[in-house]
């Protein structure tokens, strides 16, 4: 089998964030199908890599080419994915990842917090002939929460209900808390792994799913507000999780050596069911671009470029130089400052400010 530590580690990060594990639910019996599915929205370029690590693997993998979003009818679109429909083949991607984690943390589990719970709960649910339909209709519905006595997920992010299921199987409410005992035997022996034991690619991954690199300006008026005195420039570093992955913030701001950043709920905000760090201090960044590129540099192709950019950005920031003044003695800096704003801009026509309008 031709893949490295470095590889497994990796896609391990990117399941973590852009992975998941989902049931589909056939016939009367029911015959469950599970589904293992890394879906990319930028780093396309990620999903080939993937789907080439699979077959290397000797797993078969099938694409999804997504659908766009239709701002029309305010459609969220689909971004495209690679699939592993079989249970043989998740079976051997679990037995790849958990001999790597295994052999690298101590910890028989592979994953972090829902994902990895959700890969066991999977399995379960597909590999267990002596569950009824009720508990698999349960554990099904507990995949992607955050914790079990949480409401159902609404079914524009499922193929169907739970009633719906029910209603199918002839097991109208008989479902609920059928495998409250199974979920919690899983989760009481799942074992969280320490994440400075973790190889860096693992959070690298993370990165190229979840992060974010972010370079913005604005002008700074006079006094009076009659001309632009100068440019000011601000750099940030976000890590964005689904609500079950609360935890992954922790032990990623300790394997990387951050402090621990206020969490933001996006719930509160725009709706989404996500949760937010920033990092902000200048400190901090520094301490995450020294993580990066100590492990190699980020492999997606967009978070890459996105990278590099908020770099320089942080190089000039420690010259001194991020105020592009347009009077005085700083004039000199006008080359360097017009080359970054470009960069900054370039295909990002939202963010130019049209000076003209204030």
């Amino acid at each position: 089998m031709n893949i490295t530590l470095n590889e497994i580690f990796y896609f391990m990060g990117i399941t973590q964030s852009d992975g998941g594990f989902m049931v589909f639910v056939r016939g009367r019996k029911p015959v469950l199908k599970p589904l293992y599915k890394v879906t990319s929205k930028t780093n396309t370029n990620t999903l080939p890599e993937f789907r080439d690590f699979l077959t290397r693997m000797g797993v078969y993998s099938g694409t999804d080419e997504g659908v766009p979003s239709n701002s029309a009818t305010r459609e969220r679109g689909r971004g495209p994915s690679i699939r592993i429909q079989s249970l043989n083949s998740i079976l051997k991607i679990r037995s790849v990842y958990r001999k790597a984690w295994y052999d690298v943390t101590g910890v028989n589990t592979p994953l972090l917090a829902n994902k990895q719970r959700d890969f066991v709960l999977t399995l379960l649910m597909c590999s267990n002939r002596t569950l009824s339909k009720a508990e698999k209709m349960d554990l099904r519905h507990t995949l992607h929460k955050e914790k079990y006595t949480d409401p159902d997920l609404p079914s524009n992010v499922q193929t169907k209900s739970r009633a719906e299921h029910e209603e199918i199987l002839n097991i109208v409410g008989k479902s609920a808390g059928a495998a409250k005992n199974i979920v919690e035997s899983v989760e009481n022996t799942l074992k969280p792994a320490d994440p400075t034991k973790i190889p860096c690619d693992f959070w690298l991954g993370l990165l190229d799913g979840d992060g974010g690199f972010h370079v913005g300006c604005r002008p700074r008026y006079n006094d009076s507000r009659t001309y632009i005195s100068y440019l000011e420039f601000s750099i940030y570093v976000t890590l964005t999780l689904e609500l079950s992955s609360k935890s992954v913030f922790r032990d990623f701001e300790k394997a990387v050596g951050l402090r621990p950043s206020r969490i933001r709920d996006f719930r509160d905000t725009s709706g989404q069911n996500a949760y937010q760090i920033q990092i902000r201090d200048a400190n901090e960044v520094k301490k995450l671009i020294k993580f990066i590129d100590g492990c190699g540099g980020l492999r997606g192709d967009v978070r890459k470029a996105d990278y590099e950019l908020m770099k320089e950005t942080q190089n000039l920031r420690e010259q001194g130089l991020l105020k592009k003044s347009f009077r005085g003695n700083r004039a000199y800096q006008h080359e360097v400052m017009d080359k970054l704003l470009k960069k900054i801009l370039q295909g990002r026509e939202d963010r130019i400010v049209d000076v003209n309008a204030h």
